[in-house]
């Protein structure tokens, strides 16, 4: 569930713009029968249409991501309790489908995001009496399936959302030779929430910049050492990341624009 965000020459975006809401303006005149007709300086300035957020999208998006673990021997004799982050460049792929009424715009999305260098957090020193370090991290993404609320201002929509997250927490102790033993992998549920704003390029084309925070809670990892049951080297271990990354969306379904409102009667003579 890993994916790509297209880059698009700045140029190539604003003819692209241009012509797709030009084309929509147009589609709508001539179904409501505005085609080849030019109202009277009297009837006022014309109302552009609006954007219409209702629809079926997909794409990728690129950014940073900062993973906070927290890590507590269940028996404090064997070690303590510490905390241990590390960020680094974040990718994903999203889903969704959203429709508007009014200025609401109500919708879901399913997505997925993972870290480029697959670095643990750790501590050295985490076992008493030992030069061990105690690592752990984020393995294989992140899963998240929520819904967005958003309010659109024509091309602009501003929304939060939130939901469930999954994701496979991994840890492991390095001796001082930095060969490693002891190794957990859990499954982790838990959930995320954030927003972000959003900026329709063109029909089809959106861009857009969010925020997550993203908590897995803490769970309980049977120890190697101790046969994977519980023993004096099992550990809790709670895992969250913060994540701010630009987003590339390609949405296909519901009408372009809302048509303008129509012309008034020609006065009365």
């Amino acid at each position: 569930m890993m994916g790509i965000v297209a880059r698009v020459k700045a140029t190539a975006v604003v003819g692209v713009g241009a012509l797709g809401i030009l084309a929509g303006t147009t589609v709508v005149a001539l179904a409501d029968g505005y085609g080849g007709y030019a109202p009277p300086a009297f009837y006022g300035p014309i109302v552009a249409p609006a954007y219409n957020w209702t629809g079926v999208y997909f794409g990728g998006s690129l950014g940073g991501g900062w993973q906070n673990m927290d890590w507590r021997y269940i028996n404090p004799a064997t070690g303590g309790k510490f905390s241990a982050s590390d960020g680094d460049g974040v990718g994903g792929v999203h889903i969704g489908a959203q429709y508007q009424f009014n200025h609401i715009v109500l919708g879901a999305e399913v997505g997925g995001i993972w870290r480029f260098n697959d670095d643990f957090s750790g501590k050295k020193d985490c076992i008493t009496g030992t030069l061990d370090t105690c690592e752990a991290k984020f393995r294989d993404g992140v899963l998240t399936v929520g819904p967005r609320l958003g309010w659109a201002a024509n091309n602009w929509l501003f929304y939060g959302t939130g939901g469930y997250a999954e994701g496979r927490i991994v840890s492991r102790v390095l001796e001082p030779d930095l060969t490693f033993f002891d190794r957990t992998s859990q499954d982790q549920d838990g959930w995320f929430a954030g927003g972000g704003i959003e900026y329709a390029l063109a029909r089809n084309v959106i861009i857009g910049v969010e925020y997550l925070h993203v908590d897995l809670g803490t769970t309980f990892h049977p120890s190697s050492a101790d046969g994977f049951a519980p023993g004096p080297n099992g550990r809790d271990i709670g895992a969250s990341e913060d994540i701010v990354r630009a987003r590339l969306s390609f949405k296909f379904g519901g009408d372009c624009c809302a048509a303008p409102p129509p012309p008034p009667p020609p006065p009365l003579k």
